[in-house]
């Protein structure tokens, strides 16, 4: 919803995880639901012109919750690949 006021508007169709997005100033990264199994893909919606674009594709099981280095060059998310805890790391995927 505009903050000026007047009708909301769905900005994605879908999240892989409820906790599997970060707003930033420019616009929101996300992860959709899966295009097969364990093909998901990091997207990023730029609020200038509602365009949703590609920044990497992930071979992984799930995610839960993602983070947004404020200089947007890093990213962080936990992969659930087995039971246990696992942190990657992804520096420069822009």
């Amino acid at each position: 919803m505009p903050v000026s006021g007047g009708d909301e508007v769905q900005v994605f169709d879908s999240l892989s995880i409820w906790a599997n997005f970060d707003v930033m100033r420019e616009g929101i990264y996300y992860f959709p639901l899966a295009v097969a199994p364990r093909q998901y893909r990091l997207q990023f919606y730029r609020f200038a012109d509602g365009k949703k674009e590609t920044v990497a594709p992930f071979e992984i099981e799930r995610s839960f919750g993602i983070s947004v280095s404020p200089d947007r060059r890093t990213i962080l998310f936990a992969p659930w690949e087995s039971k246990g805890s696992d942190l990657m790391l992804i520096e420069n995927f822009r």
